[in-house]
């Protein structure tokens, strides 16, 4: 970790005891959400609860891995202590590890936080490549829809005890998924990938021969939809941008390192092995079909850095708290939503609601610097008053500058 994002970290975890995190970029209609009187007060925002209480080991479904054993599906379900609301939300978390290693644990610490907040949490096993040799990139395929599949089996697990024994008092309206690396490949593609259409043709014959676009092989089968509110995407992507075209647009947090080796940040080789869009292609192409999207990128940042991060739970918390509290609305055009940056005053950086192409000017109206595709500004400059101007739309913005 460099100096500077380390100084970003320990920036955010100290502004947000001073103020409220705002963080809305480009905009969508959401269809799901709660009335805003159930959004009273911090609760999905801040850690409104003392403590959490955990169901550990519950299974979800089963499915045949690549070897042909049958494997058990396991996850941990994090609630709120205490908790008297009649409905929750729901987060779904998938860790990463490349569909070769790793477990549920990893994600734990997500889930603990997330139900502090009011949340249902839950942390998924899934079926991974359980061979001695590697996966060459067809086999890689195959065991990354078995996993697609598994989360898939797991949002039909609780859509199906909402509608029976509701146990977990589940707000089916307001479920959203996420993950880091590998895992954030598989809510990507549960949230994007939904019509046979999208996708090349091997793509889709993979697709069909392991139980179709629903994937109910793998537990709870029946025509439960997997439709979730939100999508978050830590260092991940899809196989291809452009499944993004067709079926459903739920809403999309990502964050990636610039400098990410395994997944790539922009397109390339994920692992050394498949070709794949990364988190930037995708916002892009998302932003062009008018999907509510936002990115966070980390300059210069590792794979990692998104998942290790604290800046990232404070964006993704008031991302998930505006989709549920209907705090996001349509706009017709969403290249021309107008910048938000904050903190301001600010001190050794300020950062911006959306990527800017921007230009800083002192009170005199001298030009001090330019910057371009940039959502954040380190601030090298004396106190004082500045403004900023978004080069796209023209708007000109006041900061003051107060160390």
């Amino acid at each position: 970790m460099n100096t500077f994002e380390y100084q970003e970290s320990i920036y955010f975890l100290k502004m947000k005891q001073l103020f409220f995190l705002t963080f809305i970029s480009f905009l969508w209609v959401s269809t799901h959400g709660q009335s805003s009187s159930y959004c009273n007060g911090s609760l999905y925002l801040d850690e409104v609860f003392n403590s959490w209480v955990k169901d550990g080991n519950v299974t979800y479904g089963s499915g045949y891995a690549v070897n042909g054993n049958l494997k058990t599906l396991k996850m941990d379900i994090f609630q709120p202590s205490n908790d008297t609301n009649a409905l929750r939300p729901l987060i779904i978390w998938c860790h990463g590890g490349s569909f070769t290693y790793g477990d549920k644990t990893i994600m734990n610490h997500y889930c603990k936080r997330d139900a502090k907040r009011g949340f249902v949490a839950a942390s998924i096993d899934y079926r991974k490549w359980n061979k001695l040799q590697l996966p060459d990139s067809n086999e890689f395929l195959g065991v990354a829809q078995r996993a697609i599949n598994d989360l898939r089996a797991a949002i039909r697990f609780f859509k199906n005890d909402a509608a029976g024994q509701n146990i977990y008092r589940i707000d089916t309206t307001n479920i959203f998924i996420g993950g880091h690396s590998s895992g954030a490949f598989m809510a990507m593609h549960v949230g994007y990938h939904n019509d046979l259409l999208e996708g090349p043709q091997y793509v889709t014959d993979t697709v069909i021969g392991l139980g179709g676009v629903e994937g109910d092989n793998s537990g709870n089968p029946g025509h439960i939809s997997t439709d979730v509110a939100g999508v978050i995407n830590l260092a991940g992507g899809l196989y291809r941008k452009s499944i993004l075209d067709l079926g459903n647009k739920p809403p999309m947090f990502s964050a990636h390192g610039t400098a990410d080796k395994t997944i790539p940040y922009e397109s390339g080789l994920a692992v050394d092995l498949v070709f794949v869009d990364g988190s930037k292609a995708v916002h892009d192409h998302a932003l062009n079909l008018g999907v509510h999207a936002q990115h966070y990128y980390f300059l210069g940042g590792n794979h990692l850095k998104p998942y290790l991060d604290p800046i990232v739970d404070d964006l993704y918390s008031q991302f998930l708290y505006d989709i549920i509290c209907n705090n996001i609305t349509s706009i017709e055009n969403p290249q021309t939503q107008q910048m938000i940056m904050y903190p301001n005053p600010a001190a050794d950086v300020v950062y911006f609601s959306h990527e800017l192409n921007g230009e800083l000017f002192d009170s005199f109206g001298r030009l001090l610097e330019r910057f371009s595709e940039r959502n954040f500004l380190e601030l090298k400059h004396k106190p004082g008053i500045y403004f900023i101007k978004d080069v796209l739309t023209g708007n000109t913005f006041k900061l003051l500058i107060d160390k």
